[in-house]
């Protein structure tokens, strides 16, 4: 994702990944994007914190 610019469309893109791989049942992509959406969202935030 590193040619998205804003976090909120990563997000957008990370969440409509997981629908398409849960409905496709693979799991385990499910629980790599949350993931990887949940540490990228902590990551800004803590930046956020440290301005």
């Amino acid at each position: 994702m590193a040619g998205v610019k804003t976090q909120g469309l990563r997000n957008a893109i990370r969440l409509t990944l997981k629908d398409i791989y849960k409905r496709q049942g693979e799991n385990e992509k499910v629980i790599e994007h949350i993931k990887a959406l949940i540490a990228e969202n902590d990551k800004a935030l803590q930046a956020e914190e440290k301005k």
